[in-house]
């Protein structure tokens, strides 16, 4: 059986006996010895509840209403062979040692991602001071009924029970009770490694976010540069999509397959590329550095959400929300300071040069980081239900998304008869409702997955629904406002949904965002159309609708709650 080595992320299945597997979630680890496997279920550490109906009164795991691993950490030390494990607890401030807990459970089977087991009911509680408490008895003999157990699993789990019972009573422990002291950190990956893997990863999405902010706001010099038709500019663009698709495919495989040095090689590469289409003379020039530069960005995408996932699953820290708010603000920063530098005259290279020069910077301290890749020797393309869910509501996120923030200074300007000084704030009260919804899903971590994801569509719904009756531009702006600020927690809750659990995140990420994109591609013909045969209004209301069946879905299908 395979070693890990000490520091990386698992997953810890909990299998039935017909080998269907009812509960992941990952762990880190601490040790890997042929006599002992010492594994730790951080703060916050994610559970995944695969669907199906299973043996208990309701159908579901009795955890299932748990969506993360709350107080401290717990250690969890097993020896192979043995239907037992010594679970280590702490409590209060200042992380005193409170018991050991015996878990019955079958002997640890080691997999390819990491090891699976069964809980077998039972458990003896062996507190600081005090005499050892039995627990779950009369809990044992409902599962037999149930079906779950047989006669002779109860009978063998009390055996065992029994035995185990009978050390602890004469004194003997077969563990060393130091494990009791301290955090037992894993070698390799300190606490203050994980504060910092946060902080790159937070640095790496505020710059992605710099550099599409700035190139929105150096475009119209490229065009000028490259003497660019409004059909040769808009061609030339859709081959960023084109570029995109199938790196992130291959991203997703490369980031499981060499962790911390796919992410930081993505993020040079997509350093190298940015700079090139601020270089182009000519359309087919501009055509070129634009797929070029697709694809390095695709792959960003999805090697960055990977790593946050990861750090997610190791640490127990909520990173998605946080993320993708500090790219939103990135976007905003871009903009504006590429806006400032074009004002004094700086040439679009130029702006774009500065910024791959930041994004060279972010390379190197991705590439140091402590991102270790997967054990799957062949990562692959994932189709699971699950993913194809997740990117079917993505793209129809993605739909509301582009549709708001590409249609609505036009709505201002067409529709409500705004100045090109007022239609233009569109885009800026959307940006900026992005970053506040996000920042503030990151504070509501009392809230579910689930319940952020419907409220954030249903909040979005009604955004664009003000929008559309607005009889002015100042209450469509506040429209355009509250829809922004409701669709933008939708896109990081999802990508931590598809990479929960997961040990190897980027297959399963870049499936999804593929999916996703399809969204940003399908938008446009939606909306136009609608407003072609109707009016723009209705192309809002027809969002709206989108927005709210998305709620409404997700809740039906529950699939964001294996997400936290």
């Amino acid at each position: 059986m395979r070693r890990w080595r000490a520091g990386e992320v698992i997953l810890r299945r909990e299998v039935l006996n017909d080998g269907r597997a009812w509960m992941e979630t990952p762990v880190i680890v601490v040790r890997d010895e042929p006599e002992l496997l010492a594994t730790y279920i951080a703060t916050g550490a994610p559970f995944r509840f695969p669907p199906g109906q299973w043996p208990t009164a309701n159908g579901r795991h009795p955890w299932a209403g748990k969506e993360r691993w709350h107080g401290h950490g717990a250690l969890m030390l097993q020896r192979p062979g043995e239907a037992h494990a010594i679970w280590v607890f702490w409590q209060g401030a200042q992380r005193e040692f409170r018991g050991w807990y015996v878990n019955l459970q079958e002997p640890f089977r080691g997999t390819a991602h990491g090891y699976d087991t069964q809980d077998l009911e039972l458990d003896i509680w062996v507190p600081v001071d005090g005499p050892l408490e039995w627990k779950d008895e009369q809990l044992l003999e409902q599962r037999v009924r149930e079906g779950r157990f047989t006669a002779e699993q109860a009978a063998a789990t009390r055996a065992e029970g029994r035995r185990v019972a009978a050390e602890l009573d004469a004194g003997r422990r077969w563990w060393d009770e130091a494990w009791a002291s301290g955090n037992p950190t894993p070698r390799g990956r300190p606490r203050r490694s994980v504060r910092r893997s946060a902080v790159v990863t937070h640095a790496a999405f505020g710059v992605f976010g710099v550099f599409w902010g700035a190139w929105a706001a150096a475009l119209p010099g490229v065009q000028e540069n490259t003497g660019a038709s409004k059909a040769g500019l808009g061609l030339a663009l859709a081959l960023v999509t084109v570029g995109a698709v199938p790196a992130m495919l291959l991203a997703g495989r490369t980031v499981d397959r060499y962790g911390a040095l796919a992410v930081g090689g993505a993020c040079a590469a997509f350093a190298v590329t940015s700079a090139l289409p601020g270089l182009a003379r000519s359309v087919p020039a501009l055509a070129l550095t634009l797929a070029v530069n697709g694809a390095a960005s695709g792959a960003f995408d999805v090697v960055l959400n990977a790593r946050a996932s990861r750090l997610e699953s190791e640490s127990g820290l909520r990173v998605f929300p946080l993320a993708h708010a500090w790219y939103a603000v990135g976007v905003l920063v871009g903009a504006v300071s590429a806006g400032f530098a074009r004002s004094a005259g700086a040439e679009p290279e130029g702006v774009l040069v500065v910024v791959s020069a930041l994004l060279l910077v972010v390379a190197f301290a991705l590439g140091g980081d402590s991102f270790a890749p997967a054990r799957e020797e062949q990562p692959r393309l994932r189709l699971e239900r699950l993913l194809l869910l997740l990117g079917v509501a993505g793209a129809a996120c993605a739909i509301v998304e582009g549709g708001l923030e590409s249609w609505s200074a036009l709505f201002l300007e067409r529709t409500l008869h705004a100045r090109p000084a007022v239609s233009g704030l569109a885009p800026g009260f959307f940006g900026g409702a992005m970053a506040v919804g996000r920042f503030a899903g990151h504070a509501a971590h009392r809230f579910s997955d689930r319940t952020l994801f419907a409220s954030g569509t249903l909040v979005a719904a009604a955004g664009l629904t003000i929008a559309a009756v607005a009889p002015n531009a100042p209450v469509a702006l506040a429209g355009f406002a509250v829809g922004g600020a409701g669709i933008s927690i939708t896109a990081p809750l999802l990508f931590r949904t598809a990479g929960c659990g997961r040990t190897n995140p980027g297959s399963a990420i870049a499936t999804m965002t593929v999916l996703t994109y399809s969204g940003f591609l399908l938008g446009p013909p939606i909306v136009g159309g609608t407003a072609e045969a109707l009016s723009l209004r209705a192309s809002f209301l027809v969002l709206a609708g989108l927005a709210a069946a998305v709620a409404v879905g997700t809740a039906r299908f529950r699939f964001v709650e294996s997400g936290t």
